[in-house]
């Protein structure tokens, strides 16, 4: 797991480093705006009666002067009374006024002066601070009209109004720090702590599974020797065996890829067929506590039958087998039901997978924190998440999707959903019969004679031209085939077992031999590259053994090859685009083309075409085998007019002579 110590650091610095500038900031405004209201009011109150002051110490002159009449001396005194006061008050704004009131004054209009010139109309409309009379011999001669505003542009930061606001402001700063240290102490700091327990436990871990998975690979390997000669066990016990012993060893190899580093098994994801690998893990789990009252059931749904996914089979397994043993371990008191549904979604065409328990369930809290966090804490008594956080793991490289359903004492529902994959060319989810088909099945099994016996029982009573022929051996098969007229091994669709014990031929050794048109092979062994290379080249189709008894069987009178033998080129390409374009190009030359898209359809197809026909392959065909190995098969049966015509670097390549190599697929067109 990737530590997330970066994610603490921006945490971090978020958390230390801003939040407390912001509260700083915003105690300092609080500051800011509690003594400029303090000082400003005790500024404003100080300033008007500073002004009063002066203009009462000027009363007596004001009553001169305006009975003197004296206009310029007024003037005078009210622009050296405001500058007098503004000296000792900056920023302060200013006005006074004297309007005379006295009938006899030739003073005919009032006289006003404002510190601030723009204010002057401000001040006539506006409502003024106070009016005083100058009364001489009581009367009302004239009268004062003032009005005085201050911009604070300096305070002192030592009056004790601004004390109290830094006091306050420094409470709430300590208050806020407070509560800010006690979230970083939960959210970072013991966060912190468990990844860095957690990832010297992943590194103790990683050496341990190293050493484990070095420690049982030759158990393993021993085990699976064991496996294969193990002739006296019943066949379902000896797969049983084989499976389990190349999963321990698939999981070794997987455990020392991830942190041995000594191995060379390549680990990569690809199409597998899912039943036979859920009903492997589910068997072994259901075998390891057979000895307890568990009830296990495993319920696949006809469509899922030949479902394919594309993840690593060895991922899938492990997820799965973690998934089954949390439901077992979630029973009370080991009593209960685990149950395994593999079904098709109905309409999206997803593969789900659900894994059931009756058990304790889970709570809302666990389920948010396994489906949104990288890291899953179990809780199992004992347990380290280690299979929820491995689940979560490969489900994101597969792009699986998971949901979890559950509640507390009544149990939980684990659902995993896949992508439907189309199944293999060489896989057989189908088998195309004729009313008059001689089917011999081959196997040394005879439980599986009886198998076959039932799936056929309804064709054999309503086609009565129809037959089937069982044998043990592969020597004995042989011998009944070869003896056949040539219509009646054209009549033949063969059922072939690969694994024959303690006998020198394997079924697909049969199939080369005979040389039909319609095998199939049926194997456990469907996923060993090998044998399906082997099959595809004799056209025979796959056919996973566990999956027989779901076969779909299709009554099919027609013919599989073309009848038409009047071609004049045979391309196999799997391109179909192309296809298309030189089908065109070649019809515009009056000339007959046919394409063939995979190894199968061409291989059908060779009874009806002369040897002389020239054949040109694709070396990718998107399957098992390329172009160069199917070219040989035809070497073989005759034909010799044999070309390549691919977009791969020939030169690299060590061809046969029979083959010819074009320069570039529209050379075709010169063929």
């Amino acid at each position: 797991m990737k530590s997330d110590t970066n994610g603490i650091s921006k945490i971090n610095l978020y958390k230390i480093i801003l939040w407390p500038v912001i509260i700083l900031v915003m105690s300092f405004l609080f500051v800011f705006a509690i003594a400029s209201h303090f000082h400003s009011i005790h500024s404003a109150e100080k300033l008007q009666h500073d002004l009063k002051q002066a203009l009462f110490d000027a009363e007596s002159s004001f009553a001169d002067e305006v009975v003197l009449q004296e206009y310029p001396a007024i003037q005078m005194r009210i622009n050296r009374i405001i500058l007098d006061v503004q000296t000792r008050y900056e920023g302060a704004n200013i006005c006074i006024s004297l309007q005379p009131e006295y009938a006899k004054s030739n003073l005919n209009k009032p006289i006003t002066q404002c510190s601030d010139r723009a204010g002057i109309d401000d001040f006539l409309q506006s409502s003024n601070n106070f009016v005083r009379q100058i009364r001489v011999s009581g009367v009302n001669i004239a009268k004062v009209v003032y009005r005085s505003s201050l911009q604070v542009n300096i305070y002192s930061f030592f009056s004790p109004e601004v004390m109290f606001a830094t006091f306050v402001a420094m409470f709430i700063t300590f208050v806020a720090f407070y509560f800010l240290i006690k979230n970083i102490r939960k959210n970072i700091i013991m966060p912190f702590q468990e990844t860095v327990e957690y990832n010297a436990k992943s590194v103790a871990f990683s050496e341990l599974a190293g050493q484990v998975a070095h420690d049982i690979r030759s158990p393993a390997a021993a085990v699976l020797m064991l496996a294969k000669e193990s002739v006296g066990l019943p066949e379902e016990q000896r797969l049983s065996l084989r499976d389990a012993a190349n999963r321990i060893h698939n999981i070794a190899n997987h455990l020392l890829s991830q942190y041995g580093g000594d191995s060379n098994d390549e680990i990569r994801a690809g199409k597998i067929l899912i039943p036979p690998s859920v009903l492997s893990v589910f068997t072994e789990k259901k075998m390891q506590h057979k000895e307890l009252p568990v009830s296990f059931l495993c319920n696949i749904a006809e469509s899922a039958s030949f479902a394919y996914v594309n993840i690593n089979k060895t991922d899938f397994e492990r997820m799965i087998s973690n998934l089954i043993s949390n439901a077992f371990e979630a029973l009370i008191f080991n009593q209960g039901e685990v149950e395994v549904r593999l079904f098709i979604e109905p309409g999206v065409n997803n593969v789900v997978i659900q894994i059931i328990d009756n058990g304790r369930g889970m709570s809302q809290e666990f389920i948010d924190e396994f489906l949104n966090k990288d890291k899953v804490i179990s809780q199992k008594q004992n347990g380290h998440g280690l299979g929820l956080t491995y689940t979560k793991s490969v489900l994101k490289e597969s792009t699986g999707v998971l949901d979890v359903f559950s509640q507390i004492n009544q149990g939980t529902t684990i659902e995993l959903r896949f992508k439907a994959e189309e199944p293999p060319i060489w896989i057989a989810t189908e088998i195309n019969f004729r009313s008059d088909d001689i089917i011999i099945i081959l196997d040394d099994d005879c439980s599986v004679h009886g198998a076959w016996d039932r799936r056929f029982q309804t064709i054999l009573a309503t086609h009565k031209n129809s037959k089937i022929l069982h044998f043990n051996t592969a020597e004995e098969c042989l011998v009944q085939i070869q003896s056949f007229s040539q219509s009646d091994k054209s009549r033949v669709l063969l059922l072939a077992d690969y694994e024959l014990i303690n006998q020198d031929k394997n079924g697909l050794d049969v199939i080369e031999l005979i040389d039909i048109n319609r095998s199939f092979l049926v194997t456990s062994h469907y996923e060993n590259m090998e044998v399906i290379k082997r099959a595809i080249l004799c056209n025979a189709y796959v056919l996973p053994k566990i999956l027989a008894s779901d076969v779909k069987l299709i009554l099919n009178e027609e013919n599989s090859f073309d009848e038409n033998k009047d071609f004049d080129l045979i391309i196999v390409d799997d391109a179909k685009e192309f296809s298309e374009v030189i089908s065109y190009l070649f019809s515009s030359k009056d000339k007959k083309l046919r394409v063939y898209h995979n190894p199968y359809e061409l291989l059908s197809s060779l009874l009806s075409c002369d040897k002389q026909i020239k054949i040109c392959f694709d070396y990718d065909l998107e399957c098992p085998v390329n172009g160069v190995e199917l070219a040989e098969v035809l070497w073989r049966k005759g034909y010799n007019n044999l070309y390549l015509a691919t977009g791969y670097q020939t030169q690299k390549m060590k061809l046969p002579a029979y083959l010819r190599v074009l320069n570039n697929k529209m050379d075709l067109l010169n063929l």
